[in-house]
């Protein structure tokens, strides 16, 4: 009789500490799955401003181009942004400067 206790002793204490590693593993893992969602969630938070601050952009660029000035616009964008000339304009650059 007193065999069959010892060697059942072993394995209970062998399944309790496997038990208790094994909720530890599950407790870091779901810490680390709420840093990372939560990181995420910021992410997602900053592309969400992103997109919304394109959006306006993109609204206030439509509503330019609806308006009358708009090759205006257009060309004076060009000149500035992309420094493109007319056909046959000369440009002068000022050594100075």
């Amino acid at each position: 009789m007193e065999k069959k206790e010892r060697e059942r002793r072993p394995i209970s204490v062998i399944l309790v500490i496997g038990v208790i590693a094994f909720a530890g593993i599950l407790t870091i893992s779901q810490i680390k799955l709420q840093k990372d969602v939560k990181r995420l969630t910021a992410v997602a938070e900053d592309y969400s401003r992103q997109i919304s601050a394109y959006d306006e952009e993109n609204s206030n660029l439509h509503r330019i181009l609806q308006n009358e000035n708009a090759s205006d616009y257009i060309e004076q964008y060009a000149r500035e942004e992309l420094d493109y000339i007319k056909p046959n304009e000369r440009v002068y650059a000022d050594s100075d400067s």
